[in-house]
């Protein structure tokens, strides 16, 4: 991302889906990027897949929306969730806290968190969730040392920053050896990532096949 640009930031007491809410106003006209939205309340957020986002209040919600001239040069679109969920990582204080290919945030075996990205035109969207407070039964909740703001400050600025993809990557590369004991879904098929390789563009090599994601 080219550095000397600014978000508008709005911040909500409660939404059904920030996710929805930035695309509504995307196509409706009521917005141009780059802007940010964020809640510690959604009632029908999106997860990856189109599956529900359960919203527990007191968690974080946010999505931005920035113009596709605004990436990184070096940033394959398909590799958007990875480079995000990575940012992302780096802004919370809790170093416990890692990324599963593509796009999910854990701490150890345990999901906390997740980004998803969707394009609208000329512009990408991507949103993330994560529990900061309460966590349904399958998840677990991050112990903050931050408060909301201070991580969306520190977030922001990586934003800004202008990272190099190829940076993330190489530190993604690394840390990918935690995502081996976990399952890709593969055409509604689970498929082990235990020999699995990450490619340039963020897609997986497996068993001669290539597998990208765009969550």
């Amino acid at each position: 991302m080219a550095k000397g640009w600014a978000l508008e930031i709005e911040y909500f007491e409660t939404v059904p889906s920030t996710q929805l809410y930035a695309i509504d106003a995307l196509k409706n006209g009521h917005k141009s990027a780059p802007f940010l939205v964020w809640t510690r309340h959604q009632t029908h957020g999106i997860g990856s897949r189109g599956n529900s986002w359960i919203g527990h209040e007191g968690n974080l919600f946010l999505t931005f929306a920035l113009p596709k001239e605004q990436l990184v040069e070096d940033l394959p679109l398909t590799a958007c969730a990875i480079y995000f969920s990575m940012l992302f990582k780096e802004a919370l204080e809790d170093k416990s806290v890692w990324v599963k290919w593509p796009n999910d945030l854990y701490i150890e075996s345990a999901k906390v968190g997740g980004v998803v990205t969707s394009i609208v035109g000329s512009t990408l969207v991507t949103g993330i969730g994560i529990n900061t407070h309460t966590a349904p039964d399958f998840a677990t909740a991050l112990t903050m040392t931050q408060s909301h703001e201070e991580l969306l400050e520190r977030f922001i600025a990586l934003l800004l920053s202008g990272r190099p993809w190829k940076r993330i990557l190489n530190n993604f590369q690394i840390e990918f050896d935690k995502s081996r004991a976990f399952f890709a879904n593969i055409d509604d098929k689970k498929v082990s990532m235990r020999e699995a390789t990450v490619c340039e563009d963020g897609a997986l090599m497996i068993n001669g096949q290539r597998i990208f994601s765009l969550r």
